[in-house]
């Protein structure tokens, strides 16, 4: 019997030394330099963040479908995040690479309005009373509550808050209740950006433009229509109401008034400088008078109700 291996049957002779018998695609290519391996002391490597249908576009910035996921390690832990635009996620990945690696807060609107409502005092020095307290609770509860709801508070955007306060123009207000109600949530925002849950302030640069299209009333009585009050009036408010309609003066104003603030014009009309003001500091403590900026007023109805 012939032996496949050689044609004239007789057996393979023996491979020379240093030399192989197996075949070239079988061979393993023999390692040119050690394993690499961690520096003595330092942490074990992260293991791959690449999973399963995952295309890596660059290292911590993969593509998954129509979106691309920016994976980080936050205090050991793995975290993720998608975006809907490669050039998202490469800002994002630039933002954890330079060593922001705190995540956005995942928490409802609701449920963090409530709590800023509680522990709210204000950005200024002043802080905030008890009523505006209570008006702050009142508009987010009835106008943004509805709104943004159970909304992270990292998925607000400025359309978002653009959205809120066309709803408040849709609902009729006046452009200064539109500012009032917006105030609030504007706050609530700036305050999660200072205490770093939102990475950008939605509201910031937001501008409050709504179209007035109520008609446009007097905001002033006529003489008639102050001569008809004056006459249905009690006689101890009649005297101070006669003043405040023929300044147009504050009514801190007009209570800070002294008998040397009144003189007259070269004409001969009376005239009412303004030189001070009163504020109640306390309920029981009276008025106490505040400097203010002198301004005159010359009063031409004075004359009318003489």
């Amino acid at each position: 019997m012939s032996c496949p291996h050689t044609a004239t049957g007789a057996p393979a002779a023996p491979a020379p030394a240093g030399l192989s018998r197996t075949p070239l695609h079988r061979r393993r290519r023999p390692r040119t330099r050690p394993p690499r391996s961690s520096p003595p002391g330092a942490a074990p490597r992260s293991p791959p963040t690449f999973r399963s249908g995952w295309r890596c576009c660059r290292p911590g910035v993969f593509q998954r479908g129509p979106s691309y996921v920016v994976t980080w390690r936050d205090r050991g832990k793995l975290r993720s995040r998608a975006f809907r635009t490669l050039t998202e996620a490469k800002r994002f990945k630039a933002r954890t690479d330079a060593g922001d690696t705190r995540p956005d807060s995942r928490e409802p609107f609701n449920a963090y309005a409530q709590r800023w409502l509680g522990a709210y005092a204000g950005r200024t020095a002043r802080g905030i009373t008890d009523n505006t307290r209570a008006t702050y609770r009142d508009a987010i509860t009835r106008f943004a509550v509805p709104i943004f709801g159970t909304t992270r508070i990292e998925h607000i955007d400025p359309p978002l808050v653009r959205e809120y306060i066309a709803d408040l123009a849709g609902k009729g207000m006046a452009p200064s209740s539109v500012r009032r109600h917006f105030a609030p949530v504007r706050a609530l925002l700036a305050t999660a950006y200072d205490d770093g849950l939102l990475t950008r302030n939605p509201a910031a640069g937001v501008r409050v433009i709504v179209r007035d299209t109520r008609p446009a009333r007097p905001k002033r009585l006529t003489p008639e229509q102050t001569t008809a009050l004056l006459e249905r009036m009690p006689a101890k408010h009649a005297d101070m109401t006669c003043f405040l309609a023929a300044t147009g003066v504050r009514i801190s104003e007009a209570l800070g008034a002294r008998w040397g603030d009144l003189g007259a014009a070269l004409h001969g009309q009376p005239v009412f400088r303004v030189r001070r003001a009163a504020t109640k500091t306390e309920p029981v403590s009276g008025a106490t008078a505040l400097p203010r900026s002198p301004r005159t007023w010359a009063t031409p109805m004075a004359a009318h109700w003489r």
